[in-house]
């Protein structure tokens, strides 16, 4: 979404703030989190605390600079690294589904949302709740183009080779499309212990320690 919305949303809300106090976000609604893109930086995952939760229940939450410091530590923390003050939570929906949370606030101490800026941001999320569901869908939609890219490259490097050395690294290039200067190895589970390849043919033993044994009985450990 373009930050021209966003833009005209404030100059809107009140002309007789200067656009360079004002702030406005928008948080994805992903499981009991809200994910707010960014353009230099990684998204910022907040939990869903109290302030974000009743704004998804009833439509709308106020937050006033003279209340104590609201939601989360997570939200407390952004909060202060952007320096806002008072600012409007509202819930946007498509097709009657929650997609995430407008947020509209100021920088400036004297700013005080009042009725007509809370049914303002309300309005425009009604705008921008489609608009935002729309772009999460070709977001999800590129970002699976490419995964099928990365197993159809990772596919085609295991069949070219027969050695087991140079099965795992010829995967080396595939998973260096979403993990930067990837290592990847194979262990063959040989009874307690775990059998590493070696160039060359050589091998390695090590025990099955503790997250050895959770990926092997879960599937995966991080």
């Amino acid at each position: 979404m373009k930050p021209g919305i966003f833009q005209f949303a404030v100059l809107f809300l009140d002309p007789y703030v200067s656009f360079q106090f004002m702030q406005q976000h928008f948080g994805f609604l992903e499981g009991d989190h809200l994910v707010f893109p960014g353009d230099s930086r990684a998204p910022v995952r907040l939990p869903v605390g109290a302030d974000f939760q009743s704004a998804l229940d009833l439509g709308q939450k106020t937050v006033s600079r003279t209340a104590e410091r609201p939601g989360t530590p997570q939200a407390q923390l952004e909060v202060e690294r952007i320096g806002m003050r008072s600012h409007i939570l509202t819930r946007a929906l498509s097709a009657g589904t929650p997609v995430g949370v407008l947020v509209v606030g100021s920088r400036d101490p004297s700013f005080k949302p009042s009725a007509r800026e809370e049914r303002l941001c309300m309005l425009i999320a009604d705008i921008l709740g489609p608009a935002m569901a729309n772009a999460r869908a070709a977001e999800y939609q590129a970002r699976e183009a490419i995964d099928q890219a990365i197993l159809a490259e990772a596919a085609s490097a295991v069949a070219s080779q027969s050695d087991p050395w140079e099965v795992v690294q010829g995967l080396c290039e595939a998973v260096g499309r979403f993990i930067p200067e990837p290592s990847v190895r194979f262990a063959f589970r040989e009874g307690d212990s775990l059998s590493f390849q070696l160039p060359a043919g050589g091998r390695e033993e090590h025990p099955i320690g503790k997250y050895f044994s959770q990926a092997l009985e879960t599937g995966q450990a991080v």
